[in-house]
């Protein structure tokens, strides 16, 4: 059976050389199945035939972007936090656990407060506050049952348990044999009902040290943190959605829970169901499990519109790495039609080693050894950016880069592209569409994101649509509306030693 299914889906792939296949495949009208609680919640049912599996996943409408001044980082931290378990998931004594939970929260609560003094802070007191911390998780430690939801979903066949937050959403993830929707019912309306933040203030050590480790083996997130502050002065897309470290070594636990009661309930959420299962039996299931949990109606404050940029923007950072560049240009988000348009830029200027960018600057001049574009960055729920990621050639200043760069977007502004390069790109667009729709995983993560972000799942349907429509002359427009100079923004790596007054020392 496993090497039909894979003969299968190699025959669906192939089938996908022509538009007509890929329209075919790619087509969910009358596929999904829909239904909102009276709570709020909506979910989301596409059956399909094969393995009786189901991949499903809860993703709620809270991000980064919503995290108030002085929490930032609070979106990451519950999403680890919800892993932590339940009253009956976690602990094999709830109620010989739950009096040392309190005494941690009170004793990690005095420390924060402590800490947050700063110069004026009682030194001896921290120290004393910390060593009757450990003293408690000491105790606690023998009532934790360590991932124990994991270890549930594990033995009843699940696999892929997973989470992810983002600027614009946080979601959960798990696939099950199909005989165990309950299971997921049950556990996933617990952990929204009334989760148990165990172990936080370690938790929190663990985020802070996750945010170094980052920063030290991935230059490229020291670069982009540098490239949003520059290109966003008072969006909450400035900041980086692991959180700002100031805000996060004493983010308040009450902080913490009363952002998660405000707006990780029913009414915010988003469940999806793709694989071999009854809908029907999906949403009865929805009822009983989630239909009592009241809506939190915990209503995000307004967030300031980005003001017009007026001028190019520059910063630079340092890291011991090769270096490297971006360039940014503020645009609309979807369902803007411009937003369309550069789908297909973004698709002309690097889909694949045919591509503009990779042609010129790769291969002709030689001044790069990577290049990239990405349309929405760094979340689509609000106007965003237009990225271009390049890696300068050994030898190559990013800044002759970043020149050759401009000029292939100046080229596409004053030049309409030919109508096959456009036609091209319109087919390649389509093809990776419909490739991210062949698995049950894929489905899941577009319903899902665009549900929530777009406020409407039928987005898949109708980005194919509006693509037909974009002509070579709107894409030179376009391109011309947008990659000017008083709306760039760059950002551009270089090694320690590369700083004013120490280059050639």
């Amino acid at each position: 059976m496993r090497l039909l299914a894979r003969l299968l889906t190699i025959s669906l792939a192939l089938a996908a050389l022509s538009s007509n296949a890929f329209c075919d495949a790619g087509n969910l009208s009358g596929r999904v199945y829909e239904k909102k609680l009276s709570n709020g919640l909506v979910a989301l049912a596409l059956p399909r035939a094969g393995a009786p599996v189901v991949t499903l996943q809860m993703t709620f409408k809270v991000g980064s972007v919503d995290e108030p001044e002085g929490a930032k980082g609070v979106a990451h931290l519950l999403e680890h936090m919800l892993f932590k378990g339940t009253k009956t998931l976690g602990t094999s004594d709830w109620e010989g656990e739950k009096p040392l939970l309190d005494e941690i929260e009170a004793v990690g609560k005095a420390l924060d407060s402590e800490k947050r003094k700063g110069d004026e802070a009682d030194a001896p007191r921290i120290i004393i506050l910390e060593e009757r911390l450990k003293e408690l998780e000491g105790l606690q430690a023998p009532f934790v049952v360590k991932d124990e939801t994991d270890a549930v979903y594990s033995r009843n066949g699940g696999t892929g348990f997973n989470a992810f937050t983002t600027s614009d959403l946080t979601s959960y993830i798990v696939s099950l044999p199909s005989n165990r929707l309950e299971l997921w019912a049950a556990i996933e309306s617990e952990r929204m009902r009334e989760p148990v933040f165990r172990g936080y203030f370690n938790e929190r050590k663990v985020v802070i040290q996750e945010r170094l480790q980052r920063r030290d083996s991935e230059p490229s997130v020291l670069l982009f943190e540098g490239l949003f502050d520059a290109a966003f002065k008072i969006h909450p897309y400035r900041y980086p959605v692991i959180g700002k470290p100031e805000d996060f070594g004493t983010l308040d636990i009450d902080v913490t829970r009363s952002f998660f009661e405000k707006h990780y309930g029913p009414d915010n959420a988003v469940a999806v169901a793709v694989g071999d299962f009854d809908p029907e039996v999906f949403f009865a299931l929805l009822e009983r499990y989630f239909g009592d949990i009241p809506p939190r109606g915990g209503a995000f404050p307004p967030i300031p519109k980005e003001p017009l940029q007026e001028g190019q923007r520059r910063v630079e950072v340092f890291s011991d790495a090769e270096p490297m560049a971006v360039i940014a240009f503020h645009k609309p988000t979807l369902p803007d039609r411009d937003d369309y348009v550069l789908d297909l830029v973004d698709g002309i200027l690097s889909g694949g080693r045919s591509s503009r960018l990779w042609r010129e600057l790769v291969e002709n001049k030689k001044v790069a050894t990577q290049v990239s574009t990405v349309n929405g960055s760094p979340g689509a729920r609000y106007d965003n950016l237009f990225v271009v990621y390049v890696e300068p050639a050994p030898g190559v200043e990013p800044e002759t880069a970043l020149e050759a760069v401009r000029e292939e977007l100046r080229r596409l502004a004053g030049e309409p592209p030919p109508p096959a390069e456009l036609e091209k790109v319109k087919r390649a667009l389509e093809a990776d569409r419909v490739r991210g729709l062949l698995s049950d995983g894929g489905l899941s993560r577009r319903l899902s994101f665009f549900q929530t972000v777009a406020g409407d799942w039928r987005y898949i349907e109708e980005h194919p649509k509006v693509m037909e429509t974009i002509t070579p002359e709107e894409v030179s427009k376009v391109a011309a509306r947008y990659f000017t100079p008083e709306n760039e923004t760059t950002a551009i790596l270089r090694r320690p030693a590369q700083k004013a007054g120490e280059a050639g020392k």
